[in-house]
């Protein structure tokens, strides 16, 4: 007996299917073990030819209906404090997502664990490299603005040279 199995057009698979009787009982254990092993064989033979099309139909992934993939951009998911990645936001966020043929970054399915701990990891892989460089400039600035006596120094107890946090504090601040 021949089962057929069709998933798609490209993938079209027929399995050897054992016939159940009445007769099966009537058996002896012998010829029933030789049978299985030959059907057994078979079969992963049948499944190692299969692999590469299943492989190959499930590495294509297409979108059955167009409107069914659709992105929002990073900035609008973290308008107004992340109120969309936030638990407990009811609002309707579809107006800010459109059509796409294809996604650039994934985030996630699941935002049942910490929502807080996504999100403050999201927001430095999109704005790592202006908060850093911001940052640099305002401790270059402090620095400066030290230099020329503009900011206070503290005494370190020790000589009369004055010390300066201004640059590491106001950059670390902004930065973060």
């Amino acid at each position: 007996m021949t089962g057929q199995l069709s998933g798609s057009d490209d993938l079209e698979v027929q399995i050897q299917m054992r016939p159940w009787d009445s007769d099966e009982s009537q058996k002896s254990a012998e010829n029933e073990a030789a049978e299985d092993e030959v059907v057994r064989t078979e079969t992963d033979h049948q499944i190692r030819q299969l692999m590469p099309k299943v492989v190959k139909s499930i590495a294509k992934m297409g979108v059955t209906h167009p409107e069914v993939l659709r992105t929002a951009r990073a900035h609008q998911a973290f308008q107004h404090f992340a109120a969309a990645l936030r638990v407990g936001s009811d609002g309707d966020f579809y107006y800010k997502s459109r059509k796409s043929h294809k996604i650039s970054t994934f985030w996630s399915h699941s935002w049942h664990g910490g929502h807080w701990k996504k999100i403050l990891t999201l927001i430095p892989f999109y704005n790592g490299t202006a908060a850093v460089s911001l940052g640099l400039l305002t401790g270059v600035l402090m620095m400066v603005l030290f230099c020329f006596g503009q900011l206070p120094g503290f005494s370190r107890g020790w000589h009369d040279i004055r010390w300066s946090t201004w640059s590491l504090c106001s950059g670390v601040l902004v930065t973060c």
